[in-house]
Formats: structure tokens, sequence, C-alpha cells
């Protein structure tokens, strides 16, 4: 049986379809693993008595990235263990990993940060700062 020209295209175009809803998918996914990585850990701060807070976190970098901008991310605590406590707030942080493979989170810092450790205070900024966190390869982030 011979197809036709226009059953050939139409099956690539279904095919191609279906391919970036499955992508799309796989996306959304791990943007959403993405986030609620980066929510346990703020959980996990609280519940050690670290004071918190953050804007609303927003999504990007579709489709071969999965990126989890936090704007105003602010964590304070430590006194019982430092003099006077730790206390830092960052602009803009992104984490970012590569899709299909997630085998590393890159952290970019973003903006103007100030640190306060032991009562002295920073403020570092730089046109481009970041930090690479390999991921195990079982689990998803």
């Amino acid at each position: 049986m011979r197809l036709s020209r226009t059953r050939i295209v139409l099956v690539a175009m279904i095919t191609l379809v279906i391919l970036g809803g499955v992508q799309a998918m796989l996306w959304r996914f791990m943007a959403h693993q993405v986030e609620k990585g980066f929510l346990a850990w703020v959980q996990q701060r609280r519940a050690q008595g670290w004071i918190v807070s953050h804007a609303e976190p927003s999504w990007g970098g579709w489709p071969f990235a999965v990126n989890l901008s936090v704007r105003s991310l602010s964590l304070e605590g430590g006194a019982l263990t430092i003099p006077g406590g730790v206390a830092v707030d960052f602009d803009l942080l992104t984490f970012s990993t590569t899709l299909p493979w997630v085998d590393t989170l890159q952290i970019d810092f973003h903006g103007t940060h100030r640190a306060r450790i032991a009562g002295q205070h920073w403020s570092v900024a730089a046109e481009r700062m970041a930090m690479r966190l390999p991921l195990a390869s079982d689990v998803l982030p």
C-alpha cells in the first residue's frame, strides 16, 4: 500500500504535535518538582527556627530548561550558633536545570545581595554569580 504525500505530511504533523505535548507535560512536571523542592527547603528552614520570606516564585525556560525565579528572598536566624545571628537578603535567585538530563541544579544570583553575620554587614553585587550543584541520578529535584 502506497501512502500519499498528504497522508505522510499529516502523520508527521500529528507526531510532532504529540511529541510537543509530551515535552510540555514533562516540562510542567519538572517545574512543579523544582518548585516543590524549593518550598520544602523553605519549610525545613522554618522548622529549624529561621525566618524565611520570599515573593511568589515564577517559572520560565520552556522548552529545554526549567527555571524557577524567586524574588526578595530573605533568611534570618542562627542566633543560637552565631552571636548576633545571620541575615541574608537576595534580590533575585534563579534555580535552573536542563531537560531531559536533570543532573545539575544551577543557582544564579542576580542583583545586589546583603548579609549580616555576627553584627557585620556586607553587600555583594556581580554581573554574574552562580553556583552549580550535582543532583542524585535517581532522585528528581
